[in-house]
């Protein structure tokens, strides 16, 4: 059955990925973007994606096998198709799958609509990037997330085909609606084509367009030419009583022009045929006929190669008069095949009964026994002049294009074990067999004697020396080299001092550099030896082969890297100038001067640049490119040399003890298709959501995962990706192949997830897939709700503030209450004792005056003294108005400052003078009595000290504050005593303590010959007496310097 691929209608978009709302439901305009990114991709990326190397045998591509026994699918594949984004899809008898390279993915439309019948018998990919599924029941379409069923013509669909003009067509197996075998879809129908307009069958298999908006109709015995309304029926002789049976299984178009077409039966006139003439032609290629192949399949790739799926003999590829086979025994899942397709990059794809296999190149070829070689024992290689490649496998073979040819003793190899090869200046095939060495030259081989004439002994190496002469080391004890000139034996050379070679090399100069066992180098000349004592492990470092470069540098392969030796200085190339490994079998620089290193990791290319820099610095850090064994790389050490060899055409070629490999460095294949890249599922907290952008995810998500893919199905193992998300970090993530992204305890916020991606040779597809979400704050986690959090701490605090402000308050008014008693008390003990008793005394003191004459000085005098202990007496009573705290008028400070001032005026020559500044209020008892001492204190020193003619007083009543400045323009007062008082005086220590008392500030400023001012700075708050407008924190400061007060 030929399904999906069987003519390459398929391989149209290269793999530039447009961002063009690729997730589920929002692909609306993914036609016209696919279309451009297919533009695109010619335009940017340069040449697209070649097919199958077709010189290589089908054995020598990388092949990889999914088969069902190993749980991959529950059901035989039967038909394949790639669309525009990437994505393989494969058809089984068991329901669609989709396939990244990495995953198998059962197709899941959306919940709407289902496919309601597993079986799918056929697929096509369309240019609008939409996918038509043909079933065992009908058709099915499903393109931007939605499926639909084409529930209206019923029956099994064998093939769908895509129009040049893009129309729908499909042809039916079973037509049980008894319309026409051939369909078109039309919009929303399909319009079915019979016996009325020219197709003359009621069921139908393959279907192929024709040149003209014609097509070929193949039905079970015969196949119809259709040109709308007529056809020409073409009827092999082998099928005419297979009317109601599987006939014609496949058609195909070469680019040529011719139809091709295979039967499920064999037999003369079956099979495959070409068709030509208006006859069918079988295809005859040294004693091949394909009339002898039951043929179910038919595929053309994009070189134009014929591939054959068959119904027992797995698969043949037909490329001009080269025939390849490869079946079950080679590894081929199932020799029964039902399907062949070519994806985007190349790869061949074949279903079989019993799994998939995928065909894809590889960079490094081998040659076993599977490509006809003798035996899978290739140890050492030799690529002469004229193209052909000799080797050594216990016999000698040699390989022409596709020709293996092997030459054993009975074909006159003279010996069984050849040990060693080289082509002279002169052409001439030099061979070491057995413990000969001999000279191939016309078919005759000579051999070469030591210089008594007999054997020389087995030869492990061979090498051109200068003008025409060649060395050769002989294994015969005592190891020794031979130095050979026109076929003889002029010399040989032992090793020094007993010490053992293991390879040598001609240097320009004509000396013999030659490795040896203990790890130091010995130069040769002359008949001398001069030994360079390298101080290298013995078991790690002797070199096994040498490679000249063309700048007269020599390299060294050993298993500790790479030895370098140039103008006399040796140096070292291994993992510290960041090779891979280290340990190098063999070594050989290419037409491009590249050194080639076949390592235990894998085949390495240093460019000649790098080589330059570290001939330069020998500690540089080197740039190179490996190929491991994903590139079909096997290295290995030989036995025997030459180990590597490059041919004309520039190919390199390696023995590994089991196989022959080869690389072709101007011609390495090479993946130009950009990995469309694709986020395929987001899941938070174990649920699944589906893809859109700006997703919203709820709140407290706590573990995120994105499954993200990149379609390169070459080497789906080398595909690199690197991720970021936006939002939480700002550098890309490189994670190398891992398809998931995890992340933990994001925070609410809004976030962007990119993921890019590269192929197998390292093309990054730069645009890579995005996808935005939002994860929702929690309650607790909003703006609101954190400033409801301040507001409700505020409140917390503000109450917990006015609870603490009563219990102080209270404490505080208790203690003051106390206060107040024994104040009182003090006041009513001083009233009725002290100040009664005073009074009494100054009684007794005035009559005591009045018996005194009034002229007598006596009582002059005595009569001064009652007037100053009336004073007393009054400032006694005034002390104990304020211990029973009373309060004040607005003006009494003001008169009392004006009588102080005026008093002390009468005794001094300084003129008084006092300004109020606001109108004037009565303040707190405490206040008024600490502010009225300090300004006294004040008034009293600018009389008596200050030596000034005018002392002023101002006292100004703000909202704010009251303020009382003394001002004088005396002789001012020094900075010292300023600062630090006058010893033995407390009058300005009293005044600062005094105003600390009440909460004041007390500014004082003075300079010498200028006078002096004094401000006392009372706030508001303090200064006024209790009023029920003022807040509670004032009155509590009230009552906090009332009780400071009444603790003094």
């Amino acid at each position: 059955m030929a399904t999906g691929g069987v003519f390459s209608v398929h391989i149209g978009l290269a793999g530039v990925k447009m961002r063009c709302e690729s997730h589920r439901r929002e692909k609306r305009l993914q036609a016209m973007c696919c279309g451009l990114a297919a533009g695109l991709a010619c335009a940017c990326i340069g040449p697209s994606a070649v097919g199958l190397e077709p010189s290589h045998r089908l054995t020598q591509y990388g092949h990889m096998v999914w088969r069902i026994q190993d749980g991959v699918f529950s059901g035989a594949p039967s038909a394949f198709a790639q669309t525009a984004d990437g994505y393989i899809w494969i058809g089984t008898q068991s329901g669609l799958l989709r396939f990244d390279g990495v995953n198998f993915t059962p197709f899941r439309p959306s919940p709407k609509e289902r496919l309601r019948s597993p079986n799918i018998s056929s697929l096509l990919a369309a240019r609008d990037g939409s996918l038509w599924i043909g079933t065992s029941a009908y058709l099915a379409h499903f393109k931007d997330g939605d499926l639909t069923n084409y529930l209206d013509v019923i029956g099994e669909v064998s093939q769908i085909s895509e129009s040049r003009k893009g129309d729908i067509w499909f042809s039916r197996r079973k037509t049980p609606d008894g319309a026409g075998a051939l369909c078109r879809v039309a919009g929303a129908r399909i319009a079915c084509y019979g016996n009325v307009e020219g197709i003359p069958y009621k069921l139908a298999g393959p279907l192929l367009e024709g040149d003209e908006d014609d097509w070929w109709i193949a039905a079970a015995s015969e196949v119809a030419h259709w040109n709308r309304g007529s056809s020409t029926i073409y009827a092999p002789a082998g099928l005419k009583a297979n009317h109601q049976l599987d006939g014609f299984t496949a058609l195909a178009k070469n680019a040529d022009g011719s139809v091709w077409a295979g039967m499920e039966f064999s037999g003369k006139g079956l099979g495959l045929q070409r068709f030509s003439g208006g006859k069918w032609n079988p295809i005859l290629i040294s004693g091949f006929d394909s009339s002898s192949l039951a043929v179910t399949a038919l595929l053309f790739d994009r070189d134009h190669s014929l591939w054959i799926g068959t119904k027992d003999k797995g698969i043949y590829r037909l490329n001009g008069a080269s025939l390849d086979h490869f079946g079950s025994s080679d590894g081929l899942s199932s020799d029964t095949v039902h399907s062949l397709f070519e994806d985007q990059e190349g790869n061949i794809w074949i279903a079989t009964s019993k799994g998939i296999d995928k065909f894809r190149d590889f960079k490094v070829v081998t040659y076993s026994k599977a490509e006809g070689l003798r035996a899978d024992q290739v140890d050492a290689v030799l690529a002469s002049g004229d193209g052909t490649i000799w080797m050594s496998d216990g016999t000698l073979e040699s390989i022409r294009g596709r020709t293996v040819t092997s030459m054993g003793p009975r074909d006159g190899l003279p010996g069984r074990d050849v040990t060693s090869l080289l082509e002279d200046r002169f052409g001439k095939l030099w061979i070491g067999v057995d413990d000969k060495l001999f000279v191939r030259e016309e078919g005759k081989f000579q051999q070469i004697t030591d210089t008594n004439g007999g054997p020389v002994g087995a030869v492990e190496k061979l090498a051109n020396g200068l003008n025409g002469t060649v060395w050769a080391r002989s294994v015969k004890l005592p190891h020794r080299l031979l130095h050979i000139v026109n076929g003889k034996v002029i010399e040989e050379v032992e090793a020094p001092d007993g010490m053992r070679q293991r390879a040598f090399a001609p240097e320009p100069d004509g000396e013999l550099l030659v490795g040896l066992e203990s790890g130091d180098l010995a130069e040769y000349q002359a008949r001398q030896w001069k030994v360079i004592p390298l101080h290298r492990i013995k078991a790690t470092w002797h070199v096994v082969q040498f490679a000249t470069a063309a700048d007269g540098g020599i390299l060294g392969a050993t298993s500790s890297g790479v030895l370098g030796w140039k103008r006399g200085r040796a140096q070292d190339l291994n993992a510290d100038n960041d090779l891979p490994c280290n340990r190098v079998y063999s070594l050989i620089f290419d037409s491009q001067k590249t050194l080639w290193l076949y390592a235990s990791c894998g085949l390495l290319s240093i460019s000649d640049s790098e080589l330059a820099r570290w001939w330069q610095d020998p500690k540089a850090k080197l740039k190179y490119r490996i190929f491991n064994v994903l590139d079909g790389a096997q290295p290995a050490p030989p036995s025997y040399q030459p180990q590597t060899s490059m041919s004309p055409d520039g190919k390199l070629w390696f023995a590994n003890g089991s196989v022959l490999q080869q690389i072709d460095p101007l011609h390495l294949p090479a993946n130009n298709i950009l990995p469309p890249v694709h986020i395929e599922e987001i899941v938070a907290d174990t649920r699944e959501y589906p893809l859109q952008n700006n997703l919203a995810l709820p709140a407290l998500t706590r573990e995120l995962q994105i499954n993200y893919t990149a379609l390169s199905f070459a080497i789906p193992q080398r595909v690199q990706f690197r991720y970021k998300l936006d939002g939480l970090e700002n550098e890309w993530q490189n994670v190398g192949t891992r398809r998931q992204a995890f992340f933990t305890n994001l925070r609410p916020g809004t976030y962007r997830f990119h993921v890019i991606a590269c192929n197998d040779d390292g093309l990054w597809n730069s645009v890579g897939d995005t996808i935005g979400f939002t994860i929702a704050p929690a309650y607790y986690q909003t703006r609101w709700f954190a400033l409801m959090c301040v507001a409700a701490s505020g409140a917390i605090l503000w109450a917990l503030y006015l609870m603490r402000l009563k219990q102080a308050t209270y404490q505080l008014q208790e203690r003051l209450n106390a206060r107040m008693e024994e104040r009182e008390r003090i006041a009513r003990e001083l009233h009725d004792t002290l100040l009664q008793g005073f009074q009494g005394l100054m009684l007794r003191f005035q009559a005591v005056v009045k018996m005194l004459p009034i002229e007598a000085v006596a009582r002059q005098t005595m009569e001064q003294v009652l007037d100053r202990a009336d004073e007393v007496l009054l400032e006694g009573r005034q002390s104990v108005r304020d211990l029973r705290e009373e309060g004040t008028s607005a003006t009494e400070m003001c008169e009392a400052l004006r009588q102080c001032g005026e008093e002390l005026a009468q005794n001094h020559t300084a003129s008084f003078s006092l300004m109020i500044v606001g109108e004037p209020k009565a303040m707190a008892t405490v206040v008024f009595n600490e502010s009225y001492r300090i300004a006294r204190e004040a008034l009293v020193n600018a009389f008596q000290h200050s030596q000034g003619r005018n002392v002023e007083v101002e006292v100004t009543y703000l909202v704010s504050r009251v303020s009382i400045r003394v001002r004088d323009d005396g002789i001012g007062i020094d900075a010292d005593i300023l600062t630090k008082g006058r010893k033995g005086h407390w009058g300005l220590s009293g005044m600062r303590e005094r105003a600390q008392k009440i909460a004041a500030r007390l500014d004082i400023w003075s300079q010498a010959g200028s006078g002096t001012e004094i401000e006392l700075t009372i706030p508001s708050t303090v200064a006024y007496p209790h009023d029920k407008r003022r807040s509670l924190r004032q009155r509590l400061y009230d009552m906090f310097i009332r009780f400071q007060r009444s603790r003094s």
